[in-house]
């Protein structure tokens, strides 16, 4: 199963980089905002900047820093957006742990819908170390 998944995860990440234009194309929802700290995505650290967030029907997330091209994607799993949120603005939440960021979840009106992005080997690896993890949300501008 674990070679299973990762199998699909690879082949995603080679459409996601060799066909760019097919993913723009399928890419129906996208978020814009400033990130005012360096964040983990996967294996990938993305820097502070402003960034856009794009979802598509495969169930990834593609990150792109707008300044610096820097770009990493996400294999997300989708939800209903929890009501608590609000409807109008689009968010984004990162798990915290000390002074460590990882993308968390998006949410985003324009879509009706919540990913939850796929906890990383090093976020794991910080969760075993008891450090407490806090939350931390950014609101975003939907497109």
């Amino acid at each position: 199963m674990k070679r299973y998944i990762i199998g699909i995860a690879l082949v995603m990440t080679a459409v996601a980089m060799f066909a760019p234009g097919i993913l723009h194309a399928q890419s129906n929802y996208v978020l814009a905002g400033k990130i005012p700290f360096a964040f983990g995505v996967g294996k990938s650290t993305l820097p502070a900047g402003d960034y856009i967030f794009k979802s598509n029907p495969a169930g990834t997330l593609t990150i792109q820093n707008k300044d610096r091209s820097t770009c990493a994607i996400a294999i997300t799993s989708q939800d209903k957006p929890n009501k608590a949120w609000g409807s109008k603005t689009g968010k984004v939440q990162f798990t915290v742990y000390g002074d460590h960021y990882f993308l968390s979840r998006v949410v985003n009106p324009a879509a009706v819908a919540e990913y939850k992005v796929h906890m990383s080997e090093s976020e794991r690896e910080l969760t075993k170390l008891a450090l407490g993890a806090k939350t931390a949300v950014i609101a975003m501008v939907a497109h």
